[in-house]
């Protein structure tokens, strides 16, 4: 049995895209929807509501230093 190998994928760019965590993708959790993984990924990383919500208003540019550390 022979194995195919496949191009390694460098970058979530091009046809690859839908692999970055800011790839535009609707999570709902908790009654919030955030716009991307990554911001649902941030939200979680804290139990207060309010900031929840603000970070799910969050341009995705700005997401990932809008979550707490």
């Amino acid at each position: 049995m022979s194995t195919v190998m496949q191009p390694a994928i460098l970058a979530f760019t091009a046809e690859h895209r839908y692999l970055s965590n800011f790839y535009p993708s609707v999570i709902r959790a908790e009654g919030i929807s955030y716009p991307t993984v990554e911001h649902a990924f941030q939200a979680a990383k804290t139990t207060d509501t309010g900031l929840r919500r603000k970070i799910a208003e969050q341009p995705w540019r700005h997401c990932r230093s809008c979550g707490p550390a």
